[in-house]
């Protein structure tokens, strides 16, 4: 049983710790096929921790990586806290939340989405409309931050088809795509296609998405 030690600072959102720890035990038992690996992670204050004399707490570096996952928690605690939100399915390649309260109701794709087919994809978006369709979701939010699948140009008309007109008919009147910090803004993502009755933005930051989608009346 391969027993793994992390050392680090405290901060990090429980979903990153749980991707971290899913891609070292992947690691690790793609090195020792044994099964039952442990990971233990240890967190200290910087103000416990020195490196050649030097309290980490004074480091330059190390504050400003802590501020960078500080800002990330804030939002990650603000749809934890504020959204209240509801697991209604989870599956390989996504989770979708529903927030009563706000009627917000997001789609978080997964990593694993890399290894989808378009039949998958389909399939997923199939049961998400059901949903959008069942809580009448004003505001949807699509967490494309881990999105590895690449759909094929058909599936674009097959959405536009089959998906567009299921939204429209719940009522969505806003529509937000969320990317990870440091990729760029696509300008499709960022207006509404041919057929959609409501508004479409990206963004890379959580709390503006949240804010942009709350925003509608």
């Amino acid at each position: 049983m391969p027993v793994v030690f992390i050392e680090a600072p405290p901060g990090i959102r429980a979903d990153a710790k749980r991707r971290m720890v899913e891609k070292v035990t992947s690691a690790i038992d793609e090195a020792y096929p044994i099964g039952d690996t442990l990971v233990f992670l240890r967190e200290y204050a910087p103000e416990n921790v020195a490196m050649d004399g030097r309290l980490q707490s004074e480091n330059p570096k190390i504050a400003e990586a802590l501020k960078k996952i500080g800002t990330r928690r804030k939002a990650t605690t603000y749809v934890e806290d504020v959204m209240k939100p509801e697991l209604l399915h989870e599956d390989k390649f996504l989770r979708i939340i529903w927030n009563a309260e706000a009627r917000i109701i997001v789609i978080d794709w997964k990593e694993a989405t890399s290894e989808m087919t378009d039949e998958d994809f389909k399939t997923e978006l199939t049961l998400f409309a059901k949903q959008v369709e069942d809580h009448q979701a004003l505001r949807v939010l699509i967490d494309i931050s881990k999105f590895g699948h690449r759909p094929g140009e058909e599936v674009g008309k097959w959405r536009a088809q089959n998906i567009t007109p299921r939204y429209n008919a719940a009522g969505v009147r806003r529509f937000a795509f969320l990317l990870s910090e440091d990729s760029p803004l696509p300008a499709m993502a960022s207006q509404s296609s041919e057929g959609e009755q409501f508004l479409t933005e990206s963004f890379n930051n959580h709390d503006q998405a949240v804010e942009w989608l709350a925003a509608a009346e």
